[in-house]
């Protein structure tokens, strides 16, 4: 009593062979023909099988940041050489896109007003009097003093006394042939109500002083049978014309 007797150890048997050991080396000794998991593993194609250590710890995972990568000097470098030589070529074609359509539109413009005009004295908006578009460039520079910036413009109006000219108190007309009133004293300037003008880069070249029409229909003036052509010239020296014939008509 008191003391610690030793335990006699077990003697299991098995029909695994291990028959005589007792339970500490029979759980120490491996079976005859049993496979570690990882030879079975490997032969059944499969990753093999780790089992943790006691008292082994599991390694920290990282999840999200494996595979975030940044951008070397050199990269940069070269992405800013390739929007620099996409810009030399896009910014002069956007320039010469744009140059063209400011030009279209005075084309479009110019030509419309010249239509409204012939539509105006051959419906009587003119009190039977000849309806006229007047141009005005650097080169024909009717009626605007000397010491204003002349632009290129034109100007639609009722002629009464028929000398294919502004004058003062004469009836200007709007771009959609309405009158504008009150009625100017002049001089006739570019910032005058019912002066058209082109967008920056857009030019007469040489056009006639004024088309005029009459009730007819007719063109009046100039008073030649010839057609008489108007052109239009932007910064690239693309041109568009509007021609008007004897009899008036517009194309």
């Amino acid at each position: 009593m008191g003391r610690w007797q030793a335990r006699p150890a077990t003697i299991i048997a098995d029909p695994l062979g291990r028959l005589g050991l007792s339970e500490e080396q029979a759980l120490l000794t491996p079976v005859k023909g049993a496979k570690r998991p990882s030879e079975q593993s490997e032969r059944e194609g499969e990753a093999p099988l780790a089992l943790p250590m006691e008292g082994a710890t599991r390694a920290p995972v990282i999840v999200g940041k494996m595979n975030e990568k940044g951008m070397s000097f050199i990269e940069i470098m070269v992405a800013v050489a390739i929007i620099a030589v996409s810009a030399t070529v896009a910014v002069p074609n956007y320039r010469q896109w744009a140059a063209n359509s400011d030009l279209r539109d005075g084309f479009v413009n110019l030509k419309g007003a010249l239509q409204i005009a012939r539509v105006i004295a051959m419906g009587g908006g003119g009190g039977g009097n000849p309806v006229a578009v007047q141009l005005n460039n650097p080169a024909n520079p009717v009626a605007v003093p000397v010491n204003n910036p002349v632009i290129n413009y034109y100007v639609m109006f009722v002629d009464p006394n028929r000398n294919g000219q502004w004058d003062a108190n004469e009836q200007i007309l709007s771009a959609q042939g309405l009158p504008i009133l009150p009625l100017v004293a002049g001089p006739l300037l570019p910032t005058t109500p019912g002066v058209q003008s082109f967008r920056t880069g857009v030019v007469f070249v040489a056009p006639p002083a004024v088309i005029a029409f009459l009730s007819s229909g007719r063109r009046s003036l100039p008073n030649v049978p010839a057609n008489q052509i108007i052109t239009l010239q932007n910064g690239f020296n693309l041109q568009r014309t509007v021609t008007v014939s004897a009899i008036g008509d517009i194309f």
